[in-house]
């Protein structure tokens, strides 16, 4: 008889592509189950083409950004939870110990609410709120010494008795990749936007690089979402010249597809460095307030100035807002850094 699994994915894009490789472990390793996603709409382009996923169900949620729980998104919150219920789930999980995500397992009414205890001091804790652990019937504690998220995952696959480990992938639209062709194989990607403060790179600081990386004979795409096409437009406009140097700011499908052409993807503390690693484009992370070990995908680079502040990691609550520091833990990092990581990398 086949199992039915509802996985919780109800926060950001960067961590609704690392659960992939959780999902594709168990994915590969439990033939005879059948995985659901329970996720924002926004996000359908990282599970939408995963063989290892039967169906999707969409909803806003009180945690991530955006929240958006205005009334009509709780309705339909509660709405779905009720549709939910009647998959009859023998296992929902969720890989965040948040007593949120506690509470919408329980409220599912699996067989089994299963979530992850960050133990003792965890860094981890730093980015949820803990509790309502009595609404799990199952939790899976991750040791202190387990720092990275990717890790943690591999963690969690094992003791649910996954006999094969998978990487976090997204699968491509076929359509999409289909009509794309591509004589320019020397591309760079940056993705120079964050969503808070505390984790942007100076854009004078991003113009001198692709400056740089234009008389290094590389040519350079700039990710964009497509809200900010405007203000990026803007900023970049010296140095766009729609040859060398262009601005790509379509939809998540589209930026799945053309970072996979990329050589190499120069990123923030964000989802697009997540999204190149699992779609195997080498990684350089320009890191800010966060702990750096928490979310490095694997063989990343990372540039870390963690001892320009003495209150990192801050884990985005910046501590140094109106002194003379402020935001120095990313604005620290040189452009000559950058370079340094690139050449480093043998590009």
């Amino acid at each position: 008889m086949r199992q039915k699994y509802l996985f919780l994915q109800c926060r950001n894009l960067g961590d609704a592509i690392i659960s992939t490789g959780l999902i594709n472990s168990v994915g590969n390793s439990f033939r005879k189950v059948s995985i659901d996603i329970f996720t924002r709409y926004p996000f359908r382009a990282i599970f939408d083409n995963n063989p290892y996923i039967n169906r999707l169900f969409y909803a806003n949620f009180p945690m991530g950004a955006p929240k958006g729980l205005n009334a009509k998104n709780l309705f339909v919150l509660v709405k779905q939870i009720y549709k939910l219920r009647k998959q009859n789930y023998n296992v929902c999980l969720n890989r965040e110990g948040d007593f949120r995500e506690n509470l919408i397992g329980r409220l599912v009414k699996p067989e089994k609410n299963i979530s992850v205890l960050w133990n003792g001091k965890h860094v981890y804790n730093n980015m949820i709120r803990k509790g309502l652990f009595g609404l799990v019937d199952d939790a899976i504690n991750i040791p202190e010494e387990i720092v990275n998220v990717y890790n943690a995952n591999d963690y969690v696959a094992k003791k649910l008795g996954c006999n094969r480990l998978i990487p976090s992938k997204i699968f491509l639209n076929k359509k999409l990749t289909k009509k794309k062709s591509l004589s320019d194989k020397n591309i760079i990607a940056v993705h120079p936007g964050a969503s808070k403060k505390c984790r942007l790179w100076n854009f004078d600081n991003w113009k001198k690089l692709i400056r740089k990386l234009i008389l290094e004979g590389f040519s350079v795409w700039i990710f964009s979402s497509p809200n900010q096409k405007v203000q990026m437009q803007t900023i970049f406009r010296e140095v766009i010249d729609n040859k060398r140097v262009l601005l790509h700011a379509g939809n998540v499908d589209e930026f799945f597809v053309k970072l996979s052409f990329a050589k190499l993807l120069i990123g923030l503390d964000s989802f697009s460095v997540h999204a190149g690693y699992a779609l195997n484009v080498p990684v350089i992370v320009l890191n800010g307030a966060n702990d750096y070990r928490l979310f490095a995908p694997p063989s990343a680079t990372i540039i870390a100035k963690k001892t320009a502040c003495p209150y990192y990691p801050c884990y985005n609550k910046p501590k140094c807002l109106g002194s003379k520091s402020e935001y120095i833990c990313i604005n620290s990092i040189g452009v000559e850094d950058v370079m340094a990581a690139i050449n480093d990398l043998k590009m």
